[in-house]
């Protein structure tokens, strides 16, 4: 299940989300200031929290990443120089890193928070509002096809189960053999219509089973119609 939820509006505006005070784990630096809104698989937290003092963490318990919306943190890891951590910018503190954190006044920030059972990369990485990303290149495009292509045969492979499941449990015998056993006799041109290469590409096997299926199935269900209503205009006509 998908769902969102506002940690901190940017003009400071109230949230309409809920939050609990609680602790992320037993040795949590900052289990006293703490605020949680989510709770999710795979033990990991998001929420908010308030801090002003000093921390020496000897092995951070878990993997945070903090975004700073008031105040200044300022981190620092041995042999490192101190990162201070502004407003709309943040860090993420690796599983296992011994840091002290300092906020000389009052530093908000929002987080989210995943445990680790043992340190993966210690460290403090920042992040930057304002960093220089630069696109990716994209995929080859005969990758680019396969992944349509597959993304197109799952799709209708599960449409036609849903027309089976239907045809079962609301069709005679008589017109389940009817939508089975349709053929138009045009169907070669009729699959061109549903391919997912151009037309200059031939077809897979597999794509060409998947869309003369498509097509039978389509007519199949055209004939079933056309018999219903015909059927329901002669009871009409009776009356």
């Amino acid at each position: 299940m998908t769902m969102a939820l506002v940690l901190h509006r940017a003009d400071g505006a109230p949230v309409s989300t809920a939050f609990h005070r609680a602790a992320f784990g037993n040795d949590d630096p900052f289990a006293r200031q703490r605020e949680i809104a989510w709770e999710g698989p795979g033990a990991m937290s998001a929420g908010r929290a308030s801090f002003i003092g000093e921390l020496e963490v000897a092995s951070f318990p878990h993997i945070e990443t903090i975004v700073v919306v008031e105040g200044e943190l300022i981190l620092t890891a041995p042999g490192a120089a101190p990162l201070v951590v502004g407003p709309q910018a943040g860090v993420v503190i690796g599983c296992g890193t011994a840091v002290r954190i300092h906020a000389g006044f009052r530093a908000r920030f929002v987080f989210c928070a995943a445990a680790c059972e043992r340190p993966t990369r210690r460290g403090l990485f920042p992040l930057r509002a304002d960093a220089d990303f630069k696109p990716s290149a994209t995929l080859p495009a005969e990758v680019l096809l396969d992944s349509v292509e597959g993304t197109m045969i799952a799709e209708a492979e599960l449409w036609f189960e849903d027309v089976e499941r239907f045809a079962k449990r609301h069709l005679s015998p008589d017109q389940y053999d009817k939508l089975n056993a349709a053929a138009p006799p045009d169907l070669e041109e009729q699959v061109k219509f549903h391919r997912a290469a151009s037309d200059e590409a031939p077809l897979t096997e597999e794509e060409f089973v998947v869309a003369e299926r498509l097509v039978k199935i389509a007519a199949g269900l055209r004939k079933l119609r056309e018999e219903i209503s015909r059927g329901v205009a002669r009871k009409q006509a009776v009356k």
